[in-house]
């Protein structure tokens, strides 16, 4: 019974909270800083925001684990 009103309350919250949280802009220089091409960094992170907030979906880098 716990867990039925347990799944119940997370279902009730995901419907109302439907937001995407993206980077600020200060956020985005400092991540793109270090990077040897900056303007080209901060203009793929700044598409990547804005499509997002479009709801289109994004390319995610997945970068194997090697022991």
């Amino acid at each position: 019974m716990k867990s039925l009103i347990k799944i119940t309350f997370i279902l009730f919250l995901s419907l109302f909270y439907n937001e995407v949280k993206s980077l600020s802009n200060t956020k985005i220089l400092q991540m793109c800083k270090d990077e040897i091409n900056t303007q080209a960094c901060i203009k793929k992170l700044k598409t990547r925001r804005s499509d997002l907030n479009e709801g289109k979906p994004i390319e995610i880098e997945v970068i194997p684990y090697k022991e």
